[in-house]
């Protein structure tokens, strides 16, 4: 299963890089977390959109998208939500939006919209955020203590 994590925006402070790194080099196969800067897929999201042209998604691949209010999971919950993603999916995309969110047209191409909170968090410290939430996820699906 592989994680990708999509922003819309590239060179963000050293401190955000380290923080998704110390998370994805935890990663074991057959799972990774790759990070996916100035997203050339969330470009053509918004691009199809924009002309109301039809956007044929890969087979197995499944789109996240993070937006502000949305369904709210906690982590057992969310850890059970990706593990059954897992049996129909081989790569979950998580999309970033911009400080303004997604544009509406855009949402339409996401098979579903996640919120972690009701608090609104800048979109690059997002990054680190999302590595160690989707780390959580991923250590409760192997069974691994980390989450305690």
């Amino acid at each position: 299963m592989k994680f990708n994590l999509h922003i819309d925006q590239d060179k963000f402070p050293k401190w955000i890089y380290a923080g998704f790194d110390n998370y994805a080099d935890k990663f074991r196969f057959p799972y990774e977390l790759v990070l996916v800067e100035k997203s050339l897929l969330y470009k053509n999201l918004i691009k199809y959109s924009n002309i109301a042209k039809p956007f044929s998604k890969p087979t197995g691949h499944y789109y996240i998208g993070l937006d502000s209010p949305s369904r709210v999971l906690d982590s057992q919950q969310l850890s059970n939500h990706l593990q059954s993603l897992s049996q129909g999916f081989s790569e979950l995309h998580f999309f970033i939006g911009s400080a303004y969110g997604h544009p509406n047209n855009v949402k339409s191409y996401f098979d579903e919209s996640l919120s972690l909170s009701s608090l609104t968090f800048g979109h690059q410290i997002m990054i680190p955020i999302m590595a160690e939430v989707i780390y959580r996820s991923y250590t409760l699906m192997i069974g691994h203590p980390y989450h305690k």
